[in-house]
């Protein structure tokens, strides 16, 4: 008896458009596909925190029809990579699961053979969206050993429909198919079985389309030889972290700059600073004093620029993106009260007038 393995992998997706309608579930994360043990695989869960601060997230397992199974709560230690079995940590019969609270956790999921310790590969969570993947096959032909297909899961709330066609430099090919699909419903095809055999149209590629917010991930395998498909890597990050000095916002203002735009994510803090005169000036993050006793707790913080004028200035108007990482003034409000409620980050210009106020939720 010949064995059937099959090798999973993701597409390269070439564009994503906009499309009109619905945006519930559009922008939420989504692993949409677990490996199924009767197809020869075992399903191993990949979760990566790469900040400094311990993360909390919640899975929500479904069925393949779209039913909810369970939550999964889970907390993530600082730089923790963890690797759960698919079986062991997840109720039987999940068929994909949506992923919320802290969005710097990444999550992927590995198919290991069960068969052959030769044969795996990995697959990344996915953002869902209004729109369309424009897929290019892993093969130029499907056949006996060879296959493309997807797995699509309605992220919308309401009943919905996959429409998959075939297209060649934008221009239409056969008929396409259009496949009903509920709410959290999966989808899972291969192009072969909608159009029944090999595309006869030179660079054809598929599109995948919905009026709902969909999610996507291609899937591509062999049936007759194991082939070991490159692992998705889990993201590094580094960011500089935020330093303390107990000068007051004016006395740590060295160069000139303006912020011309400023957003908080978790405890990440991006910055985008302009300035006329460049001397290849490295940006650094001050928390001024301690915090104030007030409720919530405040901190003053200020971007100081220094010049180094050995390596040559340029009158040019310059826009630079820096990203801090506050995790050493969230560890240092830890420590001080106990807790992570809620801390309003002062943040002051060059001018040392106070711009914006942020309040910042440390554990969410």
């Amino acid at each position: 008896m010949i064995k059937r393995i099959i090798i999973f992998t993701w597409f390269l997706l070439l564009s994503t458009t906009a499309l009109a309608g619905h945006n519930y579930g559009a922008g939420k994360r989504v692993l949409p596909h677990f490996p199924s043990s009767s197809g020869g695989f075992i399903g191993v869960l990949v979760a990566n925190n790469p900040s400094n601060l311990k993360k909390k997230v919640t899975l929500t397992c479904y069925t393949v029809d779209g039913k909810t199974l369970a939550y999964i709560n889970l907390e993530v230690e600082p730089k923790q990579l963890m690797r759960f079995p698919v079986s062991d940590f997840l109720p039987a019969g999940t068929s994909h699961a949506l992923i919320s609270g802290s969005e710097r956790v990444s999550f992927s999921v590995a198919f290991e053979s069960s068969e052959g310790s030769d044969a795996r590969s990995s697959a990344k969570e996915v953002v869902s969206q209004n729109g369309e993947v424009k897929i290019i096959p892993s093969f130029k032909e499907d056949s006996s050993s060879y296959w493309d297909g997807a797995a699509v899961v309605n992220m919308g709330d309401s009943q919905g429909v996959v429409m998959v066609e075939i297209m060649a430099d934008g221009i239409l090919g056969p008929p396409g198919i259009s496949i009903p699909i509920a709410p959290m419903e999966k989808k899972v095809f291969t192009f072969t079985s909608l159009f029944g055999g090999a595309r006869d149209i030179e660079g054809s590629y598929f599109k995948v389309s919905s009026d709902q917010p969909f999610a996507f991930m291609g899937l591509a395998g062999t049936t007759d030889h194991r082939i070991l498909w490159p692992v998705i890597p889990n993201p590094v990050e580094n960011h500089k972290g935020n330093s303390f000095s107990d000068d007051s916002v004016t006395d740590l203002q060295v160069e000139k700059y303006t912020i011309d735009e400023l957003s908080i994510s978790e405890e990440l803090l991006t910055v985008v600073v302009g300035y006329t005169e460049r001397c290849t000036g490295e940006l650094k993050l001050f928390m001024s004093g301690g915090f104030m006793e007030s409720y919530p707790v405040q901190a003053n913080l200020v971007f100081q620029r220094i010049n180094d004028p050995n390596l040559g200035c340029l009158d040019v108007l310059t826009v630079e993106e820096e990203t801090f990482d506050l995790s050493p003034l969230v560890q240092d409000y830890i420590d001080s009260y106990g807790q992570d409620d809620v801390i309003l980050l002062n943040i002051y210009d060059y001018n040392g007038d106070r711009i914006r106020q942020l309040e910042y939720s440390p554990g969410r």
